[in-house]
């Protein structure tokens, strides 16, 4: 067996080097329905629905799905409002450890 040469993937100056070769693999006939997170079938397209076949059963591969703008809006609102808070807490105790614990 040959070794396989990595893969190198470059965006904005950075580049990756991985041994994941990208292809579509949607068939014409399917696409994903963001809105309900399920593959659904294009009757429009008149072409034969098919899937790759032969793939190992370990390929180690994940896949994620992007948050919608709305949970990411969330996210940075929630950790403004912490780091808000955590600011007003160390002010408060060091306004409270200068008042009772400080020597003039």
């Amino acid at each position: 067996d040959a070794e396989q040469e990595p893969y190198t993937e470059c965006i904005s100056g950075r580049c990756i080097k991985s041994y994941i070769y990208f292809e579509d693999v949607l068939p014409l006939g399917l696409s994903w329905d963001t809105k309900h997170n399920k593959f659904v079938l294009n009757r429009s397209q008149a072409r034969t629905i098919w899937a790759e076949s032969n793939w190992q059963a370990d390929i180690g591969a994940k896949g994620f799905l992007q948050d919608s703008p709305q949970a990411e809006q969330i996210v940075v609102l929630v950790g403004l409002i912490l780091t808000a808070c955590t600011a007003a807490a160390t002010s408060s105790f060091l306004r409270y450890y200068d008042h009772h614990f400080k020597e003039s």
